[in-house]
């Protein structure tokens, strides 16, 4: 499911009008479509960095997720193994990996993320480093891969990964005069994108944030982080 653009300039337009109604008489489609996904951008990235402390924004949050996607290896090494991760992903959740041993059955290892900064020590340490015997890894990512770490005695195979899809930008071309116009990244856009989410917890609150961060633009609000903040404090309170 998803929600139409159309709809979401109609409900940021009737938010505007409450508060001024020149607002949307003077609002071009192309600012409210630069709105709504500036907006779109500071709700999603909030959302997916509460979703596994917040079992009900994970719920809001379904349809975005992807399941047990399977990698092969694009490339192998001695001490890690690199996987190339779709195109469409926007966050890496649960990670498995199967490792393999002579003389030993194959094995699952749980792959736990760190920082870039971090690998380094840890792959000396002893009671952190990657492990056949205690079934678990480390990875990083670099640039359009994941990189999977291994010690000598084990090889690695196929990559498990759960994670949160890219959240795609919104249109409402059609409701130009033209029925078209041309966006920030030069593309001609001729056909509505509506919002693939439907969850309406998240769609209202895009709507909020679009609302001001157009009175921001025409310095019409003060304190607009804290209003930022205020609308998407409610969701923080459960992950304590």
């Amino acid at each position: 499911m998803s929600i139409k653009a159309i709809k979401l300039h109609y409900e940021v337009k009737r938010k505007l009008n409450r508060i001024n109604t020149s607002y949307s008489s003077n609002l071009s489609v192309v600012d409210l479509d630069s709105a709504l996904n500036e907006a779109k951008d500071i709700v999603y990235e909030n959302y997916a960095a509460i979703l596994e402390k917040n079992t009900t924004i994970r719920n809001h949050m379904r349809e975005l997720e992807v399941k047990g996607k399977t990698l092969l290896p694009v490339a192998k090494f001695e001490h890690y193994s690199a996987y190339r991760i779709p195109i469409d992903c926007y966050r890496l959740m649960r990670q498995v990996v199967v490792a393999t041993r002579k003389s030993c059955d194959p094995r699952s290892l749980i792959v736990r993320m760190r920082q870039t900064d971090d690998v380094s020590e840890i792959l000396v340490d002893p009671y952190r480093k990657p492990s056949f015997d205690y079934e678990e890894t480390i990875a990083d990512e670099a640039g359009s891969d994941v990189i999977v770490y291994k010690d000598s005695s084990f090889d690695l195979g196929e990559l498990t990964i759960d994670y949160l899809k890219r959240l795609p930008d919104v249109a409402a071309p059609s409701l130009t005069k033209t029925g078209s116009y041309v966006n920030s990244e030069g593309d001609t856009l001729t056909e509505d994108r509506d919002l693939i989410i439907s969850s309406t917890n998240l769609w209202r609150k895009i709507v909020d944030v679009a609302t001001l961060i157009i009175q921001r633009d025409v310095s019409d609000i003060q304190g607009f982080q804290s209003q930022i903040n205020k609308i998407l404090s409610m969701d923080k309170i459960y992950t304590q």
